[in-house]
């Protein structure tokens, strides 16, 4: 029993001395050189056959002499699991997700109905956006607007089609003017907001419509005092969307205050706001369903 132990422990047929650790080494390499074979994809020709003839002679080695390699197996497992976790290692690493910035989108809906009922669908649909936050509900007559922030609205687009199929549904992205407290010399914002949401066209004359697109585009340069104007009325942000001749106006605003208390801040001791206002007035006019008198509506 003592002489068949012994014998299960010895991993090679040479006795003792240098020729035995030869003999050690050879295996070693033989295993590990089949470890590399097993996990290189099959080729053709010479290579598929060097391949086989690899397996079948480590096939008929372990065959023919099991009690004497039991070390040389668990030495070939573990050369396995170190090469997959190289050969894991070496793959090119995929890119994570990039998580996109949340920005700020608007949605109109026309819809005849005017209930409350509609209004929680909408509000139901928004709160199940994962893509979506902020979500602020308002209505004027039969034109409702999903303002919010989002990551992804294409996404949210799509289920918002879905979702009211039988409505006609404006989307609003990009502003083409967004006023931040950045430009102001204090730029501390408010923790809460109330949001004011009016909507207007521009004249249908397009000459007219690049014109008032161009004021917008330059005003921080050559009109500063318009800017000046919502810093000192606390406004925290101003962003402006455009579709076709429609215009949306959103106003940012700390909570607990209304714009009938800040906007008069707005032209106090600065006249450059009122003159701005006065050249904004003949470009713009009031969207279908407003009195003749009504250029800006706000939604409720």
């Amino acid at each position: 029993m003592r002489e068949n132990q012994n014998r299960a422990l010895t991993l090679s047929p040479a006795s003792t001395g240098e020729g035995k650790w030869k003999s050690e080494l050879r295996k070693l390499y033989f295993i590990a050189k089949y470890c590399v074979f097993l996990l290189l994809p099959e080729g053709e020709g010479a290579q598929r056959a060097d391949k086989g003839k690899h397996r079948k002679k480590m096939y008929r080695y372990f065959k023919e002499k099991p009690e004497q390699n039991n070390m040389l197996l668990v030495f070939s497992k573990i050369c396995l699991f170190a090469l997959f976790l190289v050969f894991t290692a070496c793959q090119p690493k995929q890119k994570e997700k990039t998580h996109k910035q949340f920005e700020p989108v608007l949605w109109e809906i026309l819809s005849r109905d005017t209930t409350q009922r509609f209004t929680d669908s909408l509000q139901n649909w928004a709160s199940a956006q994962a893509d979506l936050k902020d979500a602020v509900i308002k209505r004027w007559k039969d034109h409702y607007i999903v303002f919010a922030q989002s990551n992804d609205s294409l996404v949210v687009k799509t289920s918002l089609t879905a979702s009211f199929k039988s409505n006609a549904i404006k989307f609003y992205n990009q502003p083409y003017y967004h006023f931040e407290r950045s430009h102001c010399a204090d730029t501390s914002t408010v923790k809460e907001f109330e949001y004011y949401i009016l909507t207007a066209n521009l004249v249908a004359d397009t000459t007219l419509q690049k014109e008032y697109m161009k004021y917008h585009k330059t005003q921080y340069q050559e009109w500063p005092e318009i800017a000046q104007g919502f810093c000192n009325a606390s406004f925290q942000h101003l962003i402006m969307f455009r579709n076709g001749k429609q215009l949306m106006l959103i106003i940012a605003i700390p909570k607990g205050k209304t714009l009938d208390e800040l906007n008069p801040l707005t032209e106090k001791d600065n006249p450059k706001v009122k003159e701005w206002n006065a050249i904004m007035a003949k470009y713009q006019e009031g969207i279908p369903g407003t009195q003749k008198d009504e250029t800006w509506v706000f939604f409720k």
